[in-house]
């Protein structure tokens, strides 16, 4: 397939241009393959702006749209089916040795339940009994303590439970107010301080109940022997360890812990049921999940040291882009620096008194010791060679002497060179130093330009992380022109000249390709990185755009590997064991009971069906409900709805100053009256009836809405104090009419049953997510608050806020450059930062915490929460689908109420006996025979009927009857087995009369089969007549 959108693509998009200002391009093959792979992992968005803006949007559209869905949402999503019929075999395999242990424990389990149930003491209802307390609390209180009872008492209460709950939701919304941006001395600030306290002493009360209530450690039910319990009091522990480093001074070492508070909600987890039980099943699946995270790390190291292998050194490049290697742009860099402070005779007399250093103190042979040279580090060596004034108290050095060579470990030549460069940088920083402070140039003004270079360092070390940056460099160098995307001539001046790696990091130590690896798995940058590798040219060497390297399939390699096989086996284990939780536990995993009674109560009220509508006597109105009743008026009203969302598509502003926007206003005029005339004619049809049908309801509501904007927009205007935005905003709800397709499509009445049974367990999910998205925002609140803003964090995405920090965290769970907002959350001083700025202000700078923060982020939140989403919607999606298609299902009895009534108008359960060819042949399989070889005509028909065996009561058939009988002849023809209870039922009238019932039935339907051979013969004659004639 991917083969196919290559060369389909290369036939559109060949040639127009668009590898020009694009490394996303259909030119050649090899382009067209990475191209169309980057639209089936769903990075397309590039690409497609790159060809629509030369090809337009339409033609492009017609190209992306298929490639997307039959890519990225068909065959990539192949990955997890395949991963979860791969843990389904082995569930298979593993079940088969235990078949028949199950089968005789399950033999002991019947005849106990038979015992049980025929006992005559058996209970209904188990009744809830407090366990009787054991053992002594404190040393001191015994079972029967009163204080103990009544600690219990209190401890177990609903309304108390409640009241620690509320605690908890205002002690987690101080901490969100509590953020270091909010000044020392405000109100605020005093009254959040006030507020912990309160909270702290409350929680300190709620845990004291419960240890002498329980006991503490060694009593049965002591409070430390819960797991939930010791959550509780490790987060207790460390809120009294942050009172008292507020209160006593000799504790003034701990406030360090108070960002542990950010742990206080995870409190609620014990008193939400929903997020009681994802943790537990979460906890269950825990062995699954460690094994699948030892195969993601074995297959990230492996790659991880390929990468070494392959790419190591050869991602840099020179910040200035005349020097093409690292020598020469080395060399280059140690001339500026010697040149910034205009100090020729200076240098010179730290290469010649740097060489003395390191002939006076070693000897000739290698292998002399280093300490001479690390006791006399700069500064003072430094001044003492250049014959500056040394520091205040410190001693000049001793005059050289040999040092023995036992006395120390080797020391190597290469040692000696990394000193004397350290010599030579220090003696260059404070020669700048002096020559500013002779220049009038203050220390501060040193300081700012220092922090200039770094930012613009900063800066360019971004753009030389970007493709399109390193293909106009090549293009300029090639051609001879100057860069076009340069800084301010007076930064490049200042602008250092070094070798550095891309902003993304580099396969240089195994550290930076793990991390690579990683970033690149969730989707994030990888094909930057790809490009990165296609232009490296060798080490040490600047890149060249290279659009044919075969770097690439290292990248393509590890999207399959590291992406779409390792990362989906999270998915693949999370719904593996959710499934065996809710075999064993005969429940669910990620629903509380109650949660599923209601989904089992939405099942049954979906399924359940209006009664039906009585076919009127009167002429005008038993024409109008056989109009509205009929198929092709079904189609009619589908297609108008259709055509209806297609026209409010079109809708864009000022479409009313346009020509051709009067015909526009009267087409969706037209749509609004054919829906009143709807809405009007079934009213008359079907009387007061019409409300009784949930979806006539739904069409009545879209018609109030409709005629609330037509007519009374201008008089709501002025009544309601809402912008005239919100009421065009009920014009939207006509789109909603395309849920009436529902009633007709199962397949969209599936998924839309699926999303409907989820909201409880997503609900769950939900509000997990949400509880772990609050704590990490509040700690990047007090961690990176004051980060000074760059590529990615910014005024519009930062840690500012609570909102700006929920909004930047969603974003990364999206996986959309997560990498750059951490590397920009990295932030140190040699990038421009501040850490200590003069003025007492925070510092500036990122945090080292940055790469724990945000790897664990996204382990939680993507990884795991989100594929808990994917666990939620395949459980639900494959309670529905498990149904063989081929047997009776609720579903086709539910097609077979709605084609009964039809034929029943008087709705008391009985059709004649002659209309029941007509049902079973509008009936599709299992339950009738439309479209198949015995639906062909009504003869077909009537001899399916004469099989069914049916009783005659009075000239009808019932409806219990026919339905049993046609489930009965279907389940029998497939092979089925049929219960007991049916045979029973099916068996238990009086043989004679049934009999003799079942003859009459059969010989209306014989009669019927001779009229229907009768008329056909005629029809026959008269067409053989007519054709010799």
């Amino acid at each position: 397939i991917q083969f196919i959108f290559a060369l389909l693509g290369m036939q559109m998009f060949g040639g127009t241009g668009v590898s020009e200002g694009s490394r996303w391009h259909f030119d050649y093959f090899y382009s067209a393959m990475l191209a169309a792979f980057a639209i089936f992992t769903g990075g397309w968005v590039d690409a497609f702006q790159a060809c629509s803006g030369l090809n337009g949007v339409a033609l492009t559209s017609l190209y992306f749209v298929p490639a997307l869905i039959i890519g990225f949402f068909i065959i990539m999503n192949l990955f997890i089916a395949i991963l979860l019929e791969a843990f389904a075999d082995d569930d298979e395999d593993g079940e088969d040795g235990d078949n028949e242990a199950a089968d005789e424990a399950g033999a002991d389990d019947d005849k106990a339940d038979q015992q049980n149930l025929s006992s005559p003491d058996r209970e209904a209802e188990p009744e809830i009994v407090l366990t009787p307390l054991e053992g002594d609390s404190l040393v001191c209180l015994g079972p029967n303590n009163q204080l103990r009872h009544f600690c219990r008492w209190l401890a177990e209460h609903s309304v108390f439970d409640t009241f620690i709950i509320s605690l908890i939701i205002l002690s987690s919304i101080a901490l969100a107010l509590d953020v270091p941006r909010v000044e020392p001395d405000s109100m605020l600030k005093v009254q959040l301080k006030q507020a912990n306290y309160v909270f702290t002493f409350l929680f300190i009360f709620e845990m004291m109940l419960k240890i002498v209530a329980y006991g503490f450690i060694f009593t049965p039910q002591a409070y430390l022997k819960g797991g939930w319990n010791c959550l509780d009091f490790m987060i207790v522990m460390i809120s009294i360890l942050g009172l008292f480093a507020d209160l006593i001074p000799v504790f003034g070492k701990l406030k360090a812990l108070r960002i542990l508070r950010v742990l206080r909600p995870l409190r609620l987890l014990q008193r939400n049921a929903g997020m009681k039980l994802i943790i537990g099943s979460l906890i269950k699946t825990l062995p699954s999940v460690v094994e699948v995270s030892a195969v993601v790390a074995v297959f990230h190291v492996v790659f991880a040291i390929l990468g070494m292998q392959l790419f190591s050194g050869t991602f840099g490049a020179c910040s200035h882009e005349e020097y093409l290697t690292e020598a020469e742009c080395s060399a280059a860099g140690q001339a500026q620096q010697r040149s910034f402070g205009d100090m020729p005779a200076i240098t010179a007399a730290v290469d010649e008194r740097s060489r003395m250093l390191a002939s006076a103190y070693l000897p000739e042979e290698e292998g002399r010791s280093t300490s001479w040279l690390t006791a006399y580090a700069p500064p003072l060596a430094t001044a003492t060679l250049l014959n500056l004034e040394a520091p205040t108290g410190t001693q000049p050095p001793t005059p050289a002497k040999p040092i023995p060579a036992s006395a120390s470990p080797l020391l190597s030549s290469t040692a000696v060179e990394q000193h004397i460069a350290a010599v030579e940088e220090h003696a260059v920083e404070q020669h700048n130093a002096a020559d500013d402070q002779s220049a009038g140039v203050s220390a501060r003004e040193a300081k700012r330009r220092k922090r200039e270079r770094a930012q613009a360092l900063n800066r360019r070390r971004h753009l030389m992380g970007s493709p399109s940056y390193r293909d106009e460099r090549s293009r300029a160098r090639h051609e001879g022109e100057p860069l076009t995307r340069r800084l301010d001539d007076e930064e490049e001046e200042e602008l250092p000249i070094l070798w550095l790696n891309p902003p993304f990091g580099s396969f240089d130590d195994i550290g930076q390709s793990i991390l690579m690896l990683y970033v690149a798995s969730t989707g994030d940058g990888w094909d930057d990185y790809m490009w990165q590798a296609m232009d490296a040219t060798g080490v040490g060497q600047a890149p060249e755009r290279n659009d044919f390297s075969l770097a690439s399939f290292f990248f393509l390699s590890w999207m399959i590997v590291g992406s779409f096989v390792a990362l989906n086996l999270f998915v693949g284990a999370i719904v593996d064991n959710f499934t065996k939780i809710k075999g064993d536990e005969d429940g669910s995993a990620t629903m509380t009971p109650e949660q599923q009674q209601w989904s089992s109560t939405m099942k049954t009220a979906m399924a359940g069906k209006a009664e039906p509508k009585h076919e009127p006597t009167w002429a005008p109105r038993k024409a109008a409900f056989i109009f509205v009743t009929s198929r092709p008026f079904d189609f009619t009203v589908i297609g108008v709805i259709i055509a209806n969302v297609f026209a409010m598509a079109l809708d864009f502003h000022r479409i009313d100053e346009l020509p051709a926007g009067g015909y526009y206003v009267l087409g969706m005029q037209f749509f609004t009256y054919f829906y009143y005339c709807e809405a009007l004619v079934k009213i008359f049809a079907f009387g007061f009836s019409y409300f009784s049908d949930a979806w006539c309801r739904f069409d009545f509501f879209l018609v109030l809405v409709s005629i609330g904007d037509q007519f009374f927009s201008e008089l709501l205007l002025t009544l309601l104090p809402v912008p005239p935005t919100m009421l065009r905003v009920l014009r939207v709800a006509r789109v909603l009419r395309i849920l009436r397709l529902l009633k007709n499509l199962k397949g969209l009445k599936d998924l839309a049953m699926t999303l409907v049974l989820s909201i409880p367990a997503l609900l769950n999910v939900g509000t997990l997510l949400l509880l772990v998205m609050f704590m990490y925002a509040v700690l990047g609140l007090n961690l990176f608050t004051y980060v000074q803003h760059g590529e990615a964090l910014n005024e519009l995405r930062n840690f500012e806020t609570i909102t700006n920090a929920f909004l930047l965290l969603f974003q990364c769970l999206t996986a959309d450059s997560w990498s750059a907002i951490m590397d920009d959350a990295l932030i140190g001083e040699e990038r421009g930062c501040d850490p200590a700025p003069e003025d007492g202000a925070p510092s500036d700078c990122g945090s080292p915490l940055a790469l724990p923060y945000f790897i664990s982020y996204m382990v939680i939140g993507s990884f795991v929460m989100l594929n808990l989403v994917v666990a939620v919607i395949l459980e639900n999606f494959t309670a529905l689908g498990n149904v063989n298609p081929d047997l009776v299902s609720p579903d086709d009895i539910i097609d077979f109420k709605d084609a009964w009534a039809s034929y029943d108008s008087d709705a008391n359960g009985k059709i004649p006996a002659q209309k029941l060819p007509d049902l079973v042949l509008s009936l599709p399989p299992p339950l009738g025979i439309q479209g198949t070889a015995n639906g062909r005509n009504k003869m077909s028909a009537l001899r399916f009927c004469l099989s069914l065996d049916l009783k005659l009561v009075e000239g009808d058939v019932l409806f219990k009857e026919v339905l049993d009988s046609l489930i009965k002849a279907n389940y029998s023809n497939r092979g089925a087995a049929v219960s007991a209870l049916e045979a029973l039922t099916a068996g238990s009238a009086s043989g004679s009369r049934n009999t003799m019932q079942r003859s009459e039935v059969q010989h209306i339907l014989a009669m019927e089969m001779l009229s229907d051979f009768i008329l056909r013969l005629r029809r026959k004659r008269a067409q053989n007549a007519a054709h010799e004639a």
